[in-house]
């Protein structure tokens, strides 16, 4: 899923980035959510809330909501910093180091909890979906978004359009996007209901869901050999 990059990615490989991470991130977000009672997979929301503080001219929820903004952003740069820096020594561990500190995070989240406070536990989570965010789009180069939806249900309502529209091979490959954005759509939706469950029973502990979907997307990335069969999807 990691190895290979932008356009030299198959259909499949996208697929499977998109459905594994997108799952996750929607068993973070309600997990967020429940605990903390702040939505940690993107920031739409905080900007409408940091915008709505400037108006007000309160401080306090200026002040956290530019933290929410910011932690995610931060995350998203520390993704590029690190597939930079070790994309020249070790390319095809480049994405995959990303992954190993949001698990670190999300184990910080855990273990920590109580300590750090919703805010900051927050903070760290926001900082995890955009490192995630970040790397996915990175790897797909741009094709796949796994930590919000905005984009890709504007997406599914324009191509839904196109696919009734085109005919022939164009039309296939219409159909080709439609699967990968409803997937993100659908498993993003998956992880939050189970989360519902999962927070149910066992609390902010229902963290090590997602930590055991990452290290089993790692240890599937490392172990699966290279399709040479399929052909590649330049999109």
């Amino acid at each position: 899923m990691f190895k290979h990059k932008e356009l030299n990615r198959t259909f499949s490989q996208n697929l499977q980035l998109a459905c594994f991470l997108t799952f996750a991130a929607g068993l973070v977000n309600i997990i967020g959510l429940l605990e903390f009672g702040r939505l940690v997979t993107h920031v739409t929301g905080h900007y409408t809330y940091f915008a709505e503080a400037i108006g007000r001219k309160e401080l306090s929820p200026i002040i956290e909501q530019f933290g929410f903004i910011f932690f995610f952003l931060t995350g998203a740069s520390t993704a590029s910093l690190l597939i930079y820096i070790t994309g020249r020594k070790y390319p095809r561990y480049s994405h995959t180091t990303s992954i190993f500190l949001e698990v670190l995070l999300l184990f910080m989240v855990i273990f920590l909890h109580n300590q750090l406070g919703n805010i900051t536990s927050s903070y760290i989570l926001l900082f995890a979906m955009g490192l995630q965010n970040a790397m996915v789009t990175r790897v797909s180069g741009a094709v796949v978004r796994t930590t919000h939806l905005t984009g890709i249900t504007t997406d599914i309502g324009m191509e839904l359009v196109s696919f009734f529209w085109k005919k022939g091979e164009e039309r296939k490959k219409i159909g080709r996007q439609l699967t990968l954005q409803i997937s993100i759509a659908a498993c993003f939706i998956c992880g939050g209901a189970i989360a519902v469950f999962d927070y149910g029973s066992f609390g902010v502990e229902g963290l090590f869901i997602p930590v055991v979907i990452l290290l089993g997307t790692m240890a599937f990335d490392a172990v699966r050999r290279d399709p040479h069969s399929e052909p590649t999807i330049h999109t």
